[in-house]
């Protein structure tokens, strides 16, 4: 191996621990995902839905016991499934049609684009996927692409930066690649940032040992890339553990005067400057955004989301692993995910590290302290406030409900914390035990509080069926995992040469690959395209729909946001991009039962975003307005075959079934009324903010929408008198709108929708959509660009003047 590494340090002139790095990287993807590599299986969420209801075969590479279906290892479907997935589609048709993505008429009735964050329409995931064209295969190997450099900058952060062993750094790398919030979450855009956090952070800490030019530009790439990513939440605790890793390096370098406090201070303000570079990088992505916070709600809609801690002490075994007495994720038996009263989805809400990760990292508190200790100190400090923030006692909850933004995000969202600094406690815990410097109490005290947990947990909630042996199975291999790593500790300093340890070291890395990978239980099916594929249903409403609106019930048909993904107009959504108005509109017109709505609880009565995804087949509890849904102009309800009451309801109301699919009925709004229409301004007591009077749909006249585009929408007609020409689109202050070529205000109809008065004749309307901010934007950006080519010109007369500059500041 070591001839290998020589060879390709001369033929490709990079250095052997680089060298190292790709080669760790290339052979943990190939270990851990031969089946999408060899098998043609996917990491894409939609495609293991769709092939789940057609039949399309599994794929499997190797024999992963699992207990309930492909989905047991999964935790957060929905984020993939219902907002960054079809956003990616979305913004291939908008790159392919050549619209502007900043408005999205396909999901409720108009929302905004990239304003709406959690669906991340500019990440860099989304936008290598729509220049590429779209398509499964390009999601899998954009991702499979991202895997790659975050595991190989992982590598070369502890192989280089903290200059610790080969074996430590794949140590690190394996469990970066397979820890449990990862597996579990991989493809939602929860986890966009985790794979760009390597990156930022290697960029960080080049930076702060060594100030240039050169290494500050590179740091502001880094960071920009990683801001790409907009699902806040997780956007937020991964730059957490990037900032306390920084500061901890950079009190290293202060203690082992590599440079004065001083000079670290000057690193660690360049650095957030840099930080600040790349939001201004990204002005078009994040001026629109202020631009619109508060018309959006954001900030509100996250001040009110409820804190659901984990229940102590019956959540601990699972942080060991994923399945004993009962299993994690959606493979959570419901006795289980509910136990003891507790409130809480203690299977969904631990991802699991694994035994043997658990006590390498334990392994990170040595007997003679190294040159690491601020960072080793500030990561177990900051591991142990989050852990206790997951559990929320009264005095967490205190502290936590003091502190801005941070204090309102959610328990599933703070994992990156916990999983980075174990990835690298991993890497200092193998050191330490090649260096026979490893303390056995650590872990022991960890050791004994998961059995401990396991048996409190034996005697509340037993060990019983379903799935006895392979629970049994389970617990068995942890017991066997937590003996070895005993021995191992017990022993490691009576093993021989430093090449027998570092060989015993190795072989327990392996075991940690084999670990993983069982409790990951991650079974795929084969590669197929929902998006390219419309199924029957599908293919009919987009034929016959027009410009028209669907209204769908439950999770399959056109589920919230696949309109989006195909360009076909739903009424509901799951995004942040609907505006209030349309919002309240919403609940005013549909009110379902309580158990009914998506995200309901005591603080959010209404539910998360408007949605009939959870509706069931009870007409009678559930109130639809069909006066509204024909302005709105549903033409289309899309019913599973099995809501057989609805359909009943439907048809007595005048609707016809006009498709059936395997799955899906179709039934015809007889009643619908055009998308845009005109009605005379004589009975309308308001012009500037009009309300439709109780008989308007009586007196409409429809006008033609000639062209309908994301932000370009152009209508025309002819009045014999005043009118209000109606759009059934959500209004929005960035809307303009050319009478005849002539500027004219958008006024808001009910409160919610576009409307344009018109005098007698012959209009041709054309409204456009554009950020305020945009230009601004814009032009922010090019100067940041402009800026970072010229510090790139001029980077050895720049390094010189800081080299002579820090000399004088130390």
């Amino acid at each position: 191996m070591s001839n290998f590494f020589a060879v390709v340090k001369d033929r490709f002139k990079i250095s052997r621990k680089v060298a190292e790095a790709y080669f760790v990287a290339l052979m943990l993807l190939v270990a851990a995902f031969p089946d999408v590599i060899f098998k043609g299986a996917s990491l894409r969420l939609t495609d293991q839905i769709t092939a789940a209801f057609t039949g399309v075969p599994l794929k499997p590479f190797y024999p992963i016991p699992n207990t309930t279906g492909w989905w047991a290892g999964y935790n957060d479907n929905g984020g993939a499934t219902y907002q960054s997935e079809p956003m990616i589609q979305f913004m291939t048709n908008s790159v392919r049609d050549g619209d502007s993505p900043y408005w999205n008429p396909y999901s409720t009735a108009g929302a905004l684009g990239p304003e709406a964050l959690v669906d991340q329409k500019f990440s860099a995931m989304t936008l290598a996927n729509a220049f590429l064209g779209g398509g499964s295969l390009t999601y899998n190997i954009v991702i499979l692409i991202g895997l790659f450099f975050g595991v190989f900058f992982i590598y070369r952060i502890v192989r280089e930066v903290f200059g610790l062993s080969a074996v430590a750094a794949f140590a690190s790398s394996t469990f970066y690649l397979l820890n449990g919030y990862i597996t579990a979450n991989l493809g939602s855009n929860v986890t966009q940032s985790y794979l760009y956090v390597p990156l930022c952070l290697y960029g960080a800490l080049l930076f702060v040992s060594k100030i240039s030019v050169a290494r500050w530009s590179v740091a502001v790439l880094a960071f920009a890339l990683f801001f790409t990513c907009t699902f806040m939440p997780t956007t937020i605790t991964s730059l957490i553990v990037i900032g306390c890793i920084t500061i901890g390096y950079m009190l290293n370098c202060v203690t082992t005067k590599q440079y004065s406090m001083r000079t670290g201070l000057i690193a660690m303000s360049l650095l957030g400057l840099a930080l600040i570079s790349s939001f201004v990088l990204l002005a078009p992505l994040y001026f629109p955004f202020l631009e619109n916070l508060k018309s959006l709600g954001t900030l509100d809609d996250y001040s009110k989301r409820h804190f659901w801690p984990l229940s102590f002490p019956n959540a601990i075994p699972s942080f060991f692993s994923s399945s004993h007495l009962f299993e994690s994720y959606n493979g959570a038996e419901p006795s289980a995910a509910m136990f003891n009263n507790s409130g809480s989805f203690t299977g969904n809400t631990v991802f699991h590290s694994g035994v043997i990760a658990i006590a390498l990292a334990s392994c990170v508190l040595s007997k003679r302290l190294g040159q690491f200790r601020w960072l080793i100190g500030i990561s177990l400090g900051v591991t142990a406030l989050v852990l206790v923030r997951l559990f929320d006692p009264v005095w967490i909850q205190l502290l936590f409900a003091q502190l801005p933004i941070i204090g309102n995000i959610g328990s599933q969202y703070w994992w990156p914390v916990i999983m980075f600094f174990l990835t690298f406690m991993i890497g200092f815990g193998i050191h330490n035990l090649q260096e026979r410097n490893a303390r056995i109490l650590p872990w022991l005290a960890l050791l004994t509080l998961g059995v401990g947990t396991l048996m409190w947990c034996y005697s509340a909630f037993g060990l019983q069926e379903p799935h006895l042996e392979y629970k049994i199975s389970a617990l068995t291999l942890l017991a066997l995992a937590s003996a070895l790593m005993l021995s191992l500790l017990l022993f490691s300093k009576y093993i021989g040469s430093g090449a027998a340890l570092r060989g015993v070291c190795t072989g327990v890395v392996m075991l940690m690959f084999i670990e993983l990978m069982l409790m990951g239980k991650m079974i795929r099916f084969q590669r197929n395209d929902l998006f390219a594929n419309l199924p029957p249903a599908l293919q009919f409403v987009k034929q016959n729909i027009g410009v028209s609106r669907t209204l769908n019930f439950g999770q399959r048909g056109l589920y919230p946001e696949l309109g989006s993904a195909f360009q076909i107009q739903e009424v509901s959504t799951m995004n942040q991009g609907g505006l209030p108005e349309f919002r309240d509109f919403f609940y005013s017109v549909i009110n379902l039962e309580g158990r009914q709505r998506l995200g309901y609880h005591p603080t959010t009565p209404l539910g998360s975003f408007p949605s009939l995804i959870l509706i069931q087949d009870t007409p009678e509890k559930n109130i639809i307005n069909w006066q509204a849904m024909n302005f709105l102009g549903v033409k289309y309800v899309l019913l599973p075959l099995t809501y057989t009451a609805y359909e009943a309801d439907l048809k007595s109301r005048g609707f016809k079934e006009v498709y059936q699919s395997l799955e899906t009925r179709v039934m015809e709004n007889m009643d619908v009324l055009p998308r845009a229409f005109a009605i005379s301004t004589d009975g309308l007591a308001e012009k500037n903010n009009p309300v439709l009077p109780a008989d308007y749909a009586k007196h409409v006249v429809p006008v033609s929408i000639d062209s309908y585009h994301n932000a370009r929408v152009k209508l025309s007609g002819s009045t014999d008198k005043e009118s209000l020409i109606v759009l059934s689109d959500t209004w929005h202050s960035n809307w303009s709108a050319k009478l005849n070529g002539k500027k004219v205000p958008i006024v808001k109809v009910d409160n919610v929708f576009r409307g344009v008065v018109v005098p007698a004749g012959d209009f041709k309307i054309k409204m456009t959509y554009r950020p305020k901010s945009l230009p601004w934007a814009l032009g922010a950006s090019v100067l940041m660009i402009m800026l970072l080519l010229y510090l790139c010109i001029c980077r050895k007369r720049m390094n010189a003047k800081i080299d002579s500059w820090l000399v004088k500041a130390s």
